[in-house]
């Protein structure tokens, strides 16, 4: 096993005709493209998996390929199944500080987080899942002029209220 594994990004994307992985190293803010290889696809059509043993062969194949040619171990990967009913939806959350003049934390940040997940109700819950909230900026104090990146937020001194 690699001791720089976590700096790893893996994406498999399955398709009906072919399965494509690829394996990102992250270096700080760089990205680097180590590994990219399609494979045919196996027990999917249309969007969906039909053959689930078939799929799962192709997949494990691929995966064994680029762990021998990289010699790392792929232990998690960001899988796509392009399908019409994945989206991308809008929700936010408030957060009330209890003590202005402490820093924000990354523990706050979280809450915020998961404030926004618990926040979008799924009309099909028994068919549907939210895979998780990507935060796109913060307000501090209802200044709307100044939306912030999260790493210039935990940290900050006496807001009161954070916006996602």
């Amino acid at each position: 096993m690699n001791k720089y594994e976590d700096k790893y990004i893996v994406s498999i994307d399955l398709g009906s005709s072919k399965i494509g992985l690829c394996v990102m190293l992250m270096e700080g803010r760089n990205r680097k493209v180590l590994y990219y290889k399609e494979t045919p696809s196996e027990g999917i059509q249309t969007s969906a998996v039909y053959v689930p043993m078939q799929a799962q062969a192709a997949i494990g194949a691929a995966i064994a390929e680029a762990e021998k040619e990289l010699m790392i171990e792929i232990k998690r990967a960001v899988v796509s199944l392009p399908r019409n009913d994945v989206e991308q939806v809008t929700a936010s959350a408030t957060l009330e500080r209890e003590n202005p003049d402490d820093y924000v934390t990354v523990e706050e940040i979280r809450n915020l987080k998961s404030m926004a997940l618990d926040s979008y109700p799924l009309p099909f819950p028994n068919k549907q899942v939210t895979y998780g909230v990507v935060p796109q900026s913060y307000i501090i104090d209802e200044d709307e002029d100044e939306r912030l990146p999260e790493k210039d937020v935990i940290g900050t001194l006496g807001p009161t209220s954070m916006y996602m």
